[in-house]
């Protein structure tokens, strides 16, 4: 029988170890002032839970509702008595207010990351009322995360009591997991089905160590009864727990190993066995919520239909262990793509360490402890993917299953370790262990705060860049700047803009934007409604300002012609209870323009016009357009001119076409003036390599016996000043004689 593991660890070591926790716990109350409350899976529901029974001092009656939305009143309750102690000594007298975002469910975003309704001043510090209660709640998930490392220190230490860097390794790998950091810091009972699998896994370890008969098994069978009322997925671990208290009973009581495995389950039943006496005389289930699949096969029913099995498709495993990892929020918010790649590259390399290990060992106590953690892993990853498909569900949500990281942790350690052993570089654990402390770190400030960042004050700078506007909607809200940010986008891409807007003064009715993107035929390209503001903030909780919006709008693929043409992007805002009716927009000087304001244009990239039907040329016109071909015809008493055009460098100037009928003493008799292009996109929008054809045509006037010529120029419309033109290097003047008409009508004769 092995000595007590505290004989192992030098008196220091202690003092590194509360180091450690108290990093985590300034970490976690980071983290939980970071996230706004609600911004957290089924916060609401949760804390609602919490609160009745730090209100009402009892459990929720089965079948009660205690949220406003995502209720989760069916949940085992080991969680929601620890988070309510500090709870129940806040005087919560007004009923939860809790607002929802009604436009939170694009996919990229736009309608903002926030599930909730935010409001600055009443969610500030001090804390006060319910969120003050959140947070005392998302502190309890602190605290608990603190006992879940120390956990995992502390099985690692019994298991391998000589290797430091084993222990270190894994209590670094569970407090620097990305997913694990933003659970323990919000309210909800994934943490205590991490703390329950980590007292189970401390259990275990001791047990199948030979250590101390009683405080070995009260540990086990306390992890079992805790896990039993932690949260239903971590019910696929018990079994594991039973099999190693049957595996150690055995090698510790030898004959008598039943009465001790009876006894272990006993306490744990004990612990738990009221809760699902109560569900079942209240409900007749033992399991309520999504998971009562679980708890029909428990019951001996018949499960439901499994012929699709969607929930084990590839893409349901790549959601639930990507958001195993990190999935923040909703799982709306989200590292960059490279991160998850990277954790790929922290969690495979240890599976060498562990054949490793394993291969130099005959089997012992070590070994059966590392093999039912690998145990408790497979059955805490790939329960509720069966459970997920046959309800015919996808993508189940990587906090599922975080009842496998303090086994995953001490694995980890033990990988890398001897990774590192076998390579001669004891130190190689520090690599991925160093990296993840680092982005952990960040997170809050570079990912979370970011997502979930109210519209910024415009800076000076922000000003300066964008043209203002003088533009009203109803009485109470300016838009007194806007600038495209992507002047030019492809299809498939994404077009972003800027509103700046300016609140006179509080309005008490939640506003909401419309922005609808429109290419130049009219055609709906794409479309976002959400609150103004990135779709952080209401307008009912603006304070008199201005406010700079964002606006990302992504435009499918598939939706332009073969053409370039022109983006328009019309906004317009409307009372949330009364979309039929925007507000009345006024612009300075003119009144009352309408109910939309039309912003733009931008340029929809597509293809090249075909200039193949035009006569071959090349003029050089001003700097960086070249004329590449022309073609004229006259017919019924109108000469009709088509030219193409390339641009040769990104255009900034707006320019007009003018084609123009002389007569000989060089006065002009008719003409056709307009955009160059055929107003089909501003040549400011022009990018180099652009092609366009135009077409100008002028009725030419009665005549006797004088010619007439027809010339072509172009000019900047500001300043009407034409572009000069030149070929092969050599000036020909501000415009080019492109041809004459006969005296008998007889023709157009080109000069080119």
């Amino acid at each position: 029988m092995c000595s007590n593991p505290r004989h192992h660890v030098h008196h220091r070591e202690r003092w590194w170890v509360a180091l450690l926790l108290v990093c985590h716990l300034v970490l976690g109350v980071y983290y939980s002032v970071v996230i706004p409350i609600w911004e957290a899976h089924d916060e609401i529901g949760h804390y609602a839970k919490v609160r009745y029974i730090a209100t009402e001092r009892r459990l929720p009656p089965p079948g009660a509702t205690t949220a406003p939305i995502m209720d989760e009143t069916h949940q085992p309750p080991l969680y929601y008595l620890l988070a309510a102690v500090p709870v129940m000594a806040l005087p919560l007298e007004e009923s939860l207010a809790y607002r929802a975002n009604p436009y939170v469910g694009y996919a990229d975003a736009q309608g903002g990351h926030n599930v909730a309704i935010h409001h600055p001043s009443s969610e500030a510090w001090p804390y006060r009322g319910d969120v003050l209660g959140v947070h005392l709640a998302r502190w309890v998930s602190v605290l608990l995360g603190a006992i879940v490392v120390l956990l995992v220190y502390a099985s690692a230490r019994a298991l391998w009591p000589q290797r430091a860097l084993m222990r270190w390794s894994a209590a670094l790998f569970v407090a620097a997991w990305p997913q694990f950091r933003f659970s323990t810091a919000v309210v909800n009972n994934d943490i205590a089905a991490m703390l329950a699998s980590s007292v189970m896994l401390y259990g275990l370890v001791l047990w199948l160590r030979g250590y101390e008969t009683v405080r070995s098994g009260v540990w086990l069978a306390l992890g079992m009864g805790m896990l039993a009322l932690a949260k239903t997925n971590g019910l696929p671990i018990l079994a594991v727990g039973a099999l190693g208290l049957a595996i150690g009973s055995r090698r510790r009581l030898g004959d008598l190993w039943l009465s001790g495995l009876v006894a272990a389950l006993g306490i744990a039943i004990v612990l738990a066995a009221w809760w699902y006496l109560r569900n079942v005389q209240a409900t007749g289930r033992l399991i309520g919520g999504p998971w009562s699949t679980l708890g029909d096969l428990l019951a001996g029913r018949d499960g439901p239909d499994v012929a699709g099995r969607s929930g084990l498709e590839a893409g349901s495993w790549l959601h639930a262990l990507r958001t195993f990892w990190a999935g923040f929020g909703q799982n709306n918010v989200a590292y960059p793509d490279w991160v998850y790649g990277a954790a790929v590259a922290i969690v495979m390399p240890p599976l060498a360490g562990m054949i490793a290990w394993a291969s130099e060992r005959r089997p012992s106590d070590q070994v059966t402890a590392v093999m039912l953690a690998c145990l408790m892993v497979m059955a805490a990853v790939v329960v509720p993917q069966v459970l997920w498909a046959l309800r015919g569900w996808t993508h189940v949500q990587g906090r599922y299953l975080l009842p496998s990281l303090p086994a995953l942790a001490l694995l980890l350690g033990l990988g890398w370790s001897s990774l590192g052993e076998r390579l001669a570089l004891h130190w190689l654990s520090a690599v991925p262990v160093g990296a993840m402390i680092a982005l952990v770190s960040v997170t809050p400030l570079c990912v979370i705060q970011p997502a979930y960042a109210y519209p910024r004050v415009p800076t000076s700078v922000d000003l300066a860049a964008i043209p203002s506007s003088q533009y009203r909607f109803g009485q109470s809200i300016d838009l007194v700047g806007w600038r495209v940010v992507t002047l030019a986008v492809d299809p498939g891409d994404t077009f972003r803009s800027e509103l700046v807007w300016r609140a006179l003064k509080p309005t008490w009715t939640p506003l909401v934007l419309s922005a609808k993107l429109r290419d130049g035929e009219g055609r709906l390209l794409a479309e976002v409604t959400r609150f103004p503001g990135n779709g952080s903030l209401a307008t009912d909780t603006w304070e008199p300002g201005l406010y700079l919006d964002e606006l990302s709008m992504s435009i499918p693929e598939g939706v332009a012609e073969e053409r370039h043409q022109q983006l328009w992007l019309d906004v317009s805002l409307y009372p949330r209870w009364d979309a039929e009716s925007p507000l009345a927009v006024f612009q300075e000087g003119l009144g009352r323009i309408g109910r939309s304001l039309r912003l733009g244009p931008a340029k929809l990239r597509g293809a090249n016009d075909d200039l193949s039907g035009l006569s071959a040329v090349r003029y050089t016109v001003g700097d960086g357009l070249t004329l590449r071909g022309l073609a004229g015809e006259y017919a019924h008493g109108a000469i009709v001119v088509r030219s193409g055009w390339r641009a040769e460098v990104n255009l900034q100037a707006n320019l007009h076409v003018s084609l123009q009928v002389r007569d000989a003493a060089g006065e002009v008799v008719a003409q056709d003036d307009g955009p160059l292009g055929e107003d089909r996109l501003p040549t400011s929008l022009w990018e180099a390599g652009d092609e366009f054809l135009d077409r100008r045509s002028v009725v030419v006037p009665d005549r006797e016996s004088e010619p007439l010529r027809v010339y072509l120029c172009v000019y900047e419309l500001a300043s009407m000043q034409r572009w000069g033109v030149s070929r092969e290097g050599e000036s020909v003047g501000s415009e080019l004689c492109l041809g004459e008409l006969g005296t008998e009508g007889d023709g157009f004769e080109a000069f080119w």
